[in-house]
């Protein structure tokens, strides 16, 4: 390497570390929002349960895992992002529609959940995450 590129080299380098930090501190909140909610939607589809809790407040975790257990008869059939309304920079309404049947029965049921979601910041002028603050319902 020549000298002028061996002082170049680190400089670049540290030009685009900046630049890509910047570019995360600066998305807005709803750019994640639609990919959030669409994992979310997934994980609940293939019953990943606990990675499905992650998406949910600390505080709601546990009734989660608790009524969708391992031996639950609740079967998804589909999860879906029917729509998202932002209703505040960092506060949203999500409705989803969930198919789903219970054992042994064959018959598909639909049902529609309004969930509210926040974006939260472990600290100013870093990105957060967006987590689901109002309580999942029971599927009958």
């Amino acid at each position: 390497m020549t000298g002028k590129l061996r002082k170049f080299v680190p400089a670049l380098a540290a030009a685009l570390v900046l630049a890509v930090c910047a570019c995360s501190v600066l998305a807005p909140p709803a750019a994640s929002l639609e990919r959030t909610t669409l994992d979310f939607a997934e994980r609940l589809r293939w019953k990943d349960l606990r990675e499905a809790s992650a998406f949910l407040d600390q505080a709601q975790r546990e009734d989660f895992l608790a009524r969708f257990g391992e031996g639950d008869d609740l079967r998804m059939v589909e999860v879906r992002v029917e729509r998202v309304d932002l209703r505040e920079e960092e506060k949203a309404t999500v409705h989803l529609l969930v198919e789903y049947y219970r054992l042994p029965s064959p018959t598909v049921r639909k049902l529609k959940i309004d969930q509210e979601w926040e974006y939260r910041r472990s600290r100013p002028n870093l990105p957060g995450t967006w987590v689901a603050v109002s309580p999942f319902p029971a599927i009958p």
